[in-house]
């Protein structure tokens, strides 16, 4: 389905590129570097890093939630690729959820359940690249 972007299409690539790097590279990154016998608190600290300190640059700190806050409110009123937008929401909005549910219980402290939770942001930018990327105008 075409999102007739017109002159928007290049800086909607561009925001997408800037999302995978900022928010897909970056909130998987504190678990990924934990050694594969990391005691379940290491993990706990690692999902609080990747959720509220997810990308640093210079004395500013960005919580995931800011990151994609900012390219939903810069987006919002546009006409984007719906299935491709709500499957990203989705996979964020599980991201985001974690944190609560590991330290409530509610999901069992799982590195690999874990990773495939936070990869899927990563995985759901991508797919929605290809999208833009593939469409004719």
């Amino acid at each position: 389905m075409p999102t007739a972007f017109g002159a928007d299409r290049e800086e909607f690539l561009e925001d997408l590129c800037d999302l995978k790097h900022d928010l897909g590279k970056y909130i998987l990154l504190p678990v990924a570097l934990l050694p594969k016998d990391a005691e379940p608190d290491e993990l706990l600290d690692a999902v609080r890093t990747a959720l509220d300190r997810t990308r640093m640059s210079g004395n500013q700190t960005l919580s995931a939630a800011v990151i994609w806050d900012r390219f939903v409110e810069k987006w919002k009123g546009k006409q984007l690729p719906a299935e491709a937008f709500q499957n990203l929401r989705f996979a964020i909005e599980r991201a985001l959820e974690l944190k609560e549910q590991l330290h409530s219980g509610r999901t069992p402290i799982d590195r690999d359940n874990i990773q495939q939770i936070l990869g899927s942001v990563r995985a759901k930018i991508e797919e929605m690249i290809a999208e833009v990327e593939n469409e004719r105008d």
